[in-house]
């Protein structure tokens, strides 16, 4: 099969020039052949044609086509130009949504084309140039002002359509401008600015008015880098434009649907040829009809051709049209893919001249060269030489996709499997993981091949990629300065690393001291204590002022200077006391590369850079492995291993989770003794605890749960200052509060208790914390007030304003840092608020509605808000009530039985009366005489939740009900006792369990999976039951066979087994063909929609197949014409031979001296033989009897002679029969002839 019998061609080898759209015919022309994805489609339907239309309101903006060099840009903009100049034209475009969609603005516009070219003049007086030909064409005069004089342009466009509609009052205006941003990269900055806010006001125009404009640019303009200077102005210009972009899914749709279209035996053909190599790539056979579609293209290529962003014009659809029509009278190979990869494209882009132009571009083309010419001339082997030379030619490529042509980005020996089909005779019978090991193997030898230059693998992503630096050896300098480093630059650069590993900042704590704040958590009060961790010793201990909890000390490992360790409870020291010779290699390569790397050029830096990254990578994976052996840890003067601390820690923490965990063991029990009363915040969610980070932000948590914005953070502040009891905020019980409030019993009628009594600042300012025994943050204070003002047990003065319980939204909207600068504290100076809350929190109405009760609006809008979630709830539990009498189907069962139904509709009814007794309390005034109690509040809350568990129930049961009809349908298909009915019976049998258990997912997760295995069981039982299309192909090749022909004409003689033949027949005839049938069709329904087959109605295999059925035929050939030519051989047939008509006794001389037949028979032999095999009799008429007969020579009529020649012949076949009897006439001797016929 040759490609070209596969796809039916259409090359596209032009450029589609956007101004010659303006013949009509040529306009239709692209119309039609302008194939859409349903990407395109969407993008067409909702936002190109909506920005257009002019019918309905709308914010309407211009629009950027956006589409490289190839893509099909300039064709799109005809194409929708073409639609609203010619109404006509909607009607030819192939994709139906949008064909209806254009109707809309087919025929609506006049449209003007230009492509802006090598210009010096600025956009707006091209535009209007342009504008004011275009119109004049259209029989409008009009003439925009001077530049100069112009303040407004959107004026002068408004004028402009204001003569426009003059002429063509239903119509709009659309100006269609291709080629703009290679003309905006031309533009100095200055008239940039002045463009850019020209092209915003004709998309400001396009709001106002019927003008329209649409511009063609091969990049996304706003986040495009090289405009980043004219930022704002870029982000003005956005706001007027929606872009429309042209993606790598669009060109795709382009190549199947044009390019490589395909009837279904075509695909067919590819399908079943594909289908022999998916063990060997991953994917394909997920992907199976995306390859199909676009064969002989492999789909990566695509993308690989989009991302290759440092050539410009690439025109990947008239680069692609070239690459098949090299293949097109080539033969697909059988044993291959046969596809054609991203690899094919590296020749494209090393032929053309101008790409070396590029400075980037010429480095990758150049090192291209000498790696290929290093392959060509050191590796021996052929199959590996083939595929090497490929692999660098797709590394050639790659290297052109990564931004940076220096990144240390490439691709794994698995991603060239799968997108490049690579392929090689010797694993023709392998798996894909054999095949990627052969292509590691080859990508080594190619290594080898240029003694490890110019291709380079990167351990940390296993990839490998071309490396434009090579030539120099990095490597060797480094190993060179590695043996000549001090241990002065050994600690220097071990703090180096130290630093990342233990993510210190950038800025030190203290300038020239390596000294950072610390926190470590107090695991029991889950709470971050504040302290230092120093690389170095506690020589420098006096630089970290003002003191905190805690000195971490990090000790120089190979040259530490001498100090005394006082033995405080507050210090930690970590030494590393064991360097194996990977620490050592790392170490010393990091800290010679960091010394090298100073001085390097710039060519060389990075890579450099890449030896740091490298060797700190290791340094720091190493640090984390050993750190349980290879440090010590001293606290106090006992020394221990830190294994001897690392319990409960996760086997993949960081060095700074273990320097903090072995921190925190140490000094725990150091916060106990200095803390003992200090608050515990286990309830806080999260691992991290109270950070000083977080601090702030847990406070505000807390003060708006206060106010009714509820969050486990800020519950949890709550519960750890004790100030809630079972969800109620009671301060009373409180120590920390009661602290406070003991201090304001003791104040006299009318004291204050003022800030400096509650928070004492120490070291200048620089650290404040409650006066009183616990030693609380300030934050914490101002929560503990804030709880005493909601409970009405206080008062805050702030500057400026009071808060008081009236006022908790207030409260709640200040930040903690403002209301812990309150100036002071005093005691506080009649609506059933307790139960009133209780029935908010229950409605899950904001609780803050009622935080000042005296405010007449804010306490009816709490009334109005209560009410309108009563009848929320009331028609929520309607409908949870019809769910509950359904009993929710699931499955050919129910989730509720009877009785959880009747439990649950009575108390449903009994939750749906309470809210009922609610409805009449609908004013402020009412609220006065609500009459029910929180314990009568609180008895509601199992019915109030039964709201979300029935809805969640049936949520469930609704995931399980959408696969349940297929598998229902599947199952009917299978056999009764097929193990995967078995399976679906069994988990049909779990359903309704796993929608009370909460496992439904678990139960549509197996689903699914049962789906697909049914799929790929009836694709399998498919594929053996019915013929595929090269299958059916050699079906008709057999039913035209010439001996098939043969022996139906033997079949006419009754001597041969014509029986044989006919069942033969039927045997054949019972091989059904279908090959349409694909995976995406299974998706949808579980049976065939070609041929309907059904395994239980097949459950047998066919009883023969076409090479049985092609060997029977010949066999039976070869039988039958041996016997025929055994029986036409026998001697007692001879004479009846002889007897035959001369010319039917040389057919059966013929067949007799026949040595091969295949050609079919005359059917003239087939009666000679039948006359044969029947048997001839001879009857014997000599002349005399004729003449006496015919009157002895007296004279007779015709009617006389005809009479008694009827008779002689009557005499001589009497009882014999006509057909098998010959008459010989037969001389006298007196003539001299014996006898003749």
């Amino acid at each position: 099969m040759k490609y070209r019998d596969l796809v039916q061609f259409e090359p596209i080898e032009s450029v589609v020039q956007l101004i010659e759209a303006d013949a009509v015919d040529y306009a239709e022309k692209l119309v039609t052949t302008y194939v859409i994805s349903d990407g395109m489609a969407e993008r067409l339907t909702e936002v190109v044609f909506e920005q257009l239309q002019f019918e309905r309101p709308a914010d309407n903006k211009g629009l950027l086509v956006v589409g490289n060099y190839g893509t099909g840009k300039s064709h799109l903009m005809s194409v929708v130009s073409a639609v609203a100049e010619h109404g006509e034209l909607a009607e030819k475009i192939r994709h139906p949504a949008v064909r209806e969609k254009a109707l809309e603005i087919g025929g609506k516009f006049r449209v003007i084309r230009t492509e802006i070219g090598s210009t010096t003049m600025s956009l707006r007086n091209f535009v209007v140039g342009e504008l004011e030909a275009g119109l004049a064409k259209l029989g409008v005069d009009f003439t925009f002002p001077p530049e100069e004089e112009v303040r407004n342009n959107k004026d002068a466009f408004h004028a402009m359509m204001g003569a426009f509609e003059t002429r063509y009052p239903d119509q709009g205006l659309l100006l269609v401008i291709d080629e703009l941003l290679d003309y905006l990269r031309t533009r100095k900055e200055h008239d940039l600015i002045r463009d850019l806010n020209f092209l915003r006001e004709m998309g400001e125009t396009c709001r106002t008015t019927r003008f329209r404009v649409i511009g063609g640019v091969q990049e996304m303009l706003f986040d495009n880098p090289r405009f980043q200077f004219v930022a704002e102005q870029l982000r003005r210009v956005r706001d007027r434009f929606e872009q429309v972009r042209i993606v790598r899914e669009d060109v795709a749709t382009v190549v199947a649907e044009r390019l490589l279209k395909k009837d279904e035996r075509q695909k067919a053909w590819v399908r079943e040829h594909l289908a022999k190599f998916t063990r060997l790539y991953d994917n394909l056979n997920e992907r199976m009809e995306t390859y199909v579609s676009l064969f002989p293209v492999h789909p990566a290529y695509l993308e690989a051709f989009e991302q290759v962003a440092a050539v410009e014009k690439r025109e990947i659809l008239k680069t692609l049209s070239a690459e098949i029509r090299k293949r097109f009278d080539e033969t697909v190979p059988e044993d291959e893919p046969g596809i054609i990869s991203y690899d094919s494209y590296w020749p494209y882009l090393e032929g053309n001249v101008s790409n070396k132009t590029d400075p980037d571009l010429k480095k990758v083309i150049d090192t291209s060269k000498v790696l290929r010419e290093k392959v060509v001339r050191n590796i021996t082997q052929p199959s590996y030489k083939a595929l090497a030379l490929r692999i660098v030619n797709a590394l050639s490529v790659h290297r052109l996709t990564t931004g940076d042509i220096t990144n240390r980005i490439g691709v794994t020996p698995n991603m060239l499997r799968d997108d490049l089909f690579l392929f090689s005779p010797t694993i023709a019978d392998e798996d894909a993981d054999f095949l990627s090991i052969t292509i590691e193997t080859v990508l080594k030898e190619i290594q080898k091949a240029a003694s490890g230059e110019y291709i380079a693998f990167n351990k940390e992503n296993g990839q490998y990629y071309l490396d434009v630096e090579g030539g120099v050896d990095v490597e060797r300098l480094i190993e060179q300065k590695a043996e000549t480093l001090s241990d002065a630059q050994l600690d220097r650069h071990y703090f180096d690393a130290l630093e990342k590993a233990l993510e210190c900042s950038d800025t030190p704590y203290r300038s020239g001291f390596r000294l950072w704040p610390h926190g470590l958590l107090w695991a029991d009060r889950k709470v971050t204590r504040p302290g230092y961790l120093f690389l170095g010793t506690p020589n420098e201990r006096s630089t970290a002022q003002p003191p905190r909890d805690f000195y971490l000390y990090m000790v120089q490992p190979f040259d530490p200077p001498r100090f005394r360790d006082e033995q405080r409870g507050d210090e930690v020291f970590f030494r590393l006391v064991h360097r194996d010779d990977t620490f050592m290699h790392h170490m010393t390569r990091y800290a010679a590369a960091r010394e090298l790397e100073i001085n390097a050029t710039t060519a060389t830096k990075k890579r450099y850079v890449d030896h740091i990254s490298r060797h700190l990578k290791s340094l720091n994976a190493w640090l984390r492995e050993n750190f349980g052996t290879a440090f010590r840890i001293t606290h106090k003067g006992v020394s221990k291993k830190a294994s001897e601390y690392l319990s409960g820690l996760s086997a993949n923490a960081t060095l700074r989770e273990m320097v903090d965990h072995v921190g925190a063991a140490c000094l725990s029990a150091w916060f106990e003794e200095r803390y003992p009363d200090y608050p515990s915040f286990r309830a806080v969610p999260g691992s991290t605890g109270i950070t000083v980070s977080n601090r702030d932000s847990y406070a505000d948590s807390a003060l708006k749960w206060l106010a009714g914005h509820k969050t486990a953070g800020g519950e949890g502040v709550l519960k750890g200052l004790v100030l809630l009891h079972d969800g109620k905020v009671e301060p009373q019980r409180s120590a920390y509060a009661k602290w406070i409030l003991d201090l304001l019993e003791k104040k006299g009628e009318g004291q204050v208790l003022n800030r400096s009594e509650l928070i004492e600042e120490l070291y200048g300012g620089e650290v404040q914390v409650a006066a009183g025994p616990f030693r609380l943050e300030p934050e914490w204070v101002a929560v503990i007030l804030a709880a005493l003002v909601y409970a009405g047990l206080a008062e805050i003065q702030l500057p400026g304003e009071k808060i008081d319980a009236t006022g908790m939204e207030r409260l709640a909207s200040l930040p903690v840092k403002k209301l812990v600068e309150f100036k002071y504290v005093k005691k506080p100076s009649g609506l059933p608020l307790g139960v009133l809350r209780e029935l908010f929190d229950l409605l899950d109405v904001q609780r803050g509605l009622l935080s000042n009760p005296n405010d007449r609006q804010l306490l009816e809008t709490a009334v109005h808000a209560m009410q309108r979630r009563i009848n929320d709830l009331l028609e929520a539990t309607v409908k949870t009530l019809r769910v509950v009498k359904s009993g929710i189907p699931c499955w050919d069962g129910f989730v509720l039985s009877e009785a959880e139904r009747q439990a649950l509709q009575a108390q449903l009814d009994g939750w749906q009366d309470f809210l009922q007794s609610l409805t009449r309390y609908n004013t402020p005034a009412k609220l006065n005489n609500l009459h029910i109690t929180v314990d009568d509040v609180k008895k509601q809350q199992a019915a109030f939740s039964q709201l979300a568990r029935v809805e969640q129930l049936k949520q469930r049961a609704d995931d399980i009900q959408a696969h349940a009809a297929y598998l229902n349908a599947a199952a009917q298909t299978l056999p009764d006792d097929h193990s995967w009915n078995r399976q679906v019976a069994q988990l049909r049998h779990q359903a309704i369990a796993a929608v009370h258990d909460g496992r439904a997912r678990e139960v549509v997760s197996k689903m699914v999976q049962l789906k697909q295995a049914y799929i790929d069981l009836y694709l399998d039982l498919h594929g053996k039951h019915r013929l595929g299309y090269q299958q059916d192909e050699r079906k008709a090749r057999l039913i035209r066979d010439p001996r098939l022909a043969v022996l139906n004409e033997l079949a006419r003689i009754e001597l041969l087994p014509r029986l044989q033949l006919t069942r033969w027949r039927e045997r054949l005839a019972m091989l059904q063909s279908c090959w349409k049938l694909t995976r995406d069709q299974l998706e949808s329904h579980p049976v065939c929609p070609a041929c309907r087959f059904k395994p239980a109605e097949e459950p047998t295999l066919p009883s023969t197949d076409l090479d049985t059925l092609e060997d029977e035929l010949q066999r039976m050939f070869d039988e039958w014409t041996a016997m025929l030519h055994r029986e036409l051989a026998k001697p007692e047939l001879r004479e009846a031979i002889d007897l035959l008509a001369p010319e039917q006794r040389e057919l059966i001389e013929e067949f007799l001296n026949w040595q091969a037949q295949s050609e079919p028979l005359d059917p003239a032999f087939i009666e000679a033989a039948r006359t044969v095999l029947r048997g001839i009799e001879k009857a014997v008429l000599r002349i005399d009897e004729l003449a006496a007969a015919l009157g002895g020579g007296a004279p007779l009529t015709v009617e006389e002679v005809k009479a008694r020649f009827d008779a002689l012949l009557g005499k001589l076949t009497q009882g014999k029969e006509p057909a098998r009897l010959r008459i010989i006439l037969q001389w006298t001797e007196r003539e001299g002839i014996h006898h003749g016929e």
